[in-house]
């Protein structure tokens, strides 16, 4: 038995070592993996956080164009509706109502007056709607450039719903005076429209 015993413990000893050296070898491989693919980790962790911060500044690029982009087609629209009032302009397309059908009374030797702005060369159409004829002087003046000039001076019969226009230059001192040159003891409302067309 003492034998059987020994064999015994041998076998068990035996175990044991090969156990113990099982367990080295695998610290020692648990050792060696770590050491080797820590490293690698590290690295892959790196190239991640790279990667990361790349999509970062791409999706602030992205966004910065967004923006620009935004703000380029605001400035086109802009740029077309102030395109689309310049032809408008050019082509005499325009028009402000300076005075709509503004009642006067007309008696000989008074007279209707007012001062205007234009911003554009352009023409204003002066109609009255009066209800017996008359004889009606209308004059025209601006300052331009620090001279005044009398561009229009016009004397016209008519009757009820009748008018005359005349060209304008840029200037923000257009004075229009309307004179009544007969009838001295007529006193009858007229309505007078003044438009600018531009």
């Amino acid at each position: 038995m003492a034998t059987t015993e020994k064999t015994s413990l041998e076998r068990f000893k035996g175990l044991a070592i090969s156990f113990a050296v099982l367990c080295m070898v695998f610290i020692i491989s648990t050792i060696g993996l770590i050491s080797y693919y820590f490293p690698l980790a590290n690295s892959q962790q790196t190239q991640i956080n790279d990667l990361q911060s790349q999509v970062k500044q791409v999706n602030s690029q992205l966004d910065n164009s967004s923006f620009q982009l935004s703000n380029t087609s605001i400035q086109i629209a802009s740029l077309q509706s102030q395109l689309s009032i310049a032809n408008s302009i050019n082509n005499l397309q325009e028009s402000t109502v300076w005075l709509n059908n503004s009642e006067v009374t007309v008696i000989a030797g008074t007279f209707f007056s007012h001062t205007y702005a234009a911003n554009y060369a352009g023409y204003v159409n002066v109609r009255i709607d009066a209800l017996e004829s008359n004889d009606y002087s209308l004059r025209a003046s601006w300052s331009f450039d620090g001279s005044t000039y009398n561009n229009y001076d016009n004397t016209w019969s008519f009757g009820r719903r009748e008018g005359t226009s005349f060209p304008v230059l840029p200037s923000s001192n257009i004075l229009i005076t309307l004179t009544c040159n007969n009838k001295p003891n007529l006193n009858l409302p007229a309505f007078i429209t003044i438009t600018y067309i531009y």
